[in-house]
């Protein structure tokens, strides 16, 4: 939500928006995880891997989103908005009973460089691209998938801020500091 929020309410380009939203959640994720670690919710290797794995595609991500049009990169988030949401509304209509064998490696592998990217070009963390790949892939609980997710979204995120560091001199800090204040709240 931060990205048309930063779009449309604070004129910022979109390369600019992903990289505040990077900001935005990347500093906003410790609190979380702090609370869901101690109520146990978080599964840390498997964060840890999944976070890793995912390092390359943020990269890449990265590099390729410096380089897209505003207008094709929204066009992307707008799709991806799509089809997120339709994937996970029929994705919950079935039952998820008949899944007893582990997630393959290559799965996993697949999973998780395929949310870093997603991390890295569009600046998209947690509900949008992390949880669904955490319960539909590696077949976490939705509960355990949401604070695991916290994990991976902290790792992806300073990975892609770091290749986006040339990107914040032309961010006004002054619009986006109450933003990343009030967000843990």
């Amino acid at each position: 939500l931060a990205i048309p929020l930063l779009i449309y309410g604070f004129s910022f380009s979109a390369t600019q928006a992903t990289t505040v939203s990077l900001i935005i959640v990347g500093l906003g994720t410790p609190i979380g995880l702090i609370s869901q670690y101690t109520a146990g919710q978080v599964r840390l290797k498997g964060g840890l891997s999944f976070g890793l794995l995912g390092l390359v595609g943020s990269f890449v991500g990265s590099r390729l989103a410096s380089n897209i049009p505003d207008s094709l990169l929204l066009s992307g988030f707008a799709i991806l908005t799509l089809v997120v949401a339709l994937t996970m509304i029929s994705k919950l209509r079935s039952t998820r009973e008949y899944i007893t064998t582990r997630p393959s490696i290559l799965a996993s592998s697949l999973s998780a460089t395929g949310v870093g990217f997603l991390t890295g070009f569009f600046g998209v963390g947690g509900g949008f691209a992390i949880v669904p790949a955490l319960f539909f892939a590696l077949c976490f609980s939705m509960r355990q998938a949401s604070a695991t997710s916290l994990v991976v979204i902290a790792i992806n995120s300073a990975i892609a801020m770091g290749f986006r560091y040339s990107d914040l001199a032309s961010i006004d800090r002054s619009v986006i500091s109450p933003i990343i204040i009030i967000k843990p709240f």
